[in-house]
């Protein structure tokens, strides 16, 4: 589902650059918020790892987009 996800998103992208998606680990998704990513598709899963991190990249603005068509599975 991950990667459908990323794809369709992608597909929006208009400049390279702006969508980034997050396959590897939290670390990678602390690094695309800390560098100010403009949209980024990740699992929500990696977000619990980066919460205390969130606190200390003051300034910056973010969505997050939640998809829950398989939260059952989880």
């Amino acid at each position: 589902m991950d990667k459908q996800l990323q794809n369709t998103i992608s597909q929006f992208e208009q400049t390279q650059g702006v969508v980034k998606s997050i396959v590897d680990g939290s670390k990678s998704l602390r690094q695309a918020l800390e560098e100010g990513g403009k949209i980024i598709v990740t699992t929500l899963q990696k977000f619990p790892f980066v919460l205390d991190d969130l606190k200390t990249i003051a300034g910056k603005k973010f969505a997050v987009i939640i998809d829950e068509a398989h939260s059952s599975q989880s």
